[in-house]
């Protein structure tokens, strides 16, 4: 699932200790029902849409679904068109 209003990608912590991925810090996140809450993140590659590149990753509960985050779709260059609900190609500016 794509969540736009969420910074940073949030993954299952055992999907990712399965793929190698180690956290290297913790940081403190605001939920979406205003509460806060601290997560392992690291660095891992993910592939959307046939690109892929190494974003930061969020260690969730075993069963969270997986969440592709802001962060991570600019990092691949996509945006969400919000009418069709598709990902799309981004002209990054510099």
């Amino acid at each position: 699932m794509v969540d736009t209003g969420a910074t940073y990608s949030f993954m299952p912590a055992s999907m990712l200790r399965e793929l190698g991925i180690a956290p290297h810090r913790t940081m403190t996140f605001r939920l979406a029902d205003g509460r806060t809450a601290e997560y392992p993140v690291g660095r891992g590659i993910v592939r959307v849409n046939g690109y892929a590149e190494v974003v930061a990753v969020c260690f969730g509960p075993d069963d969270a679904r997986p969440l592709v985050g802001v962060v991570t779709l600019e990092e691949l260059g996509l945006g969400v068109d919000p009418v069709k609900g598709e990902l799309i190609d981004l002209e990054p500016t510099l």
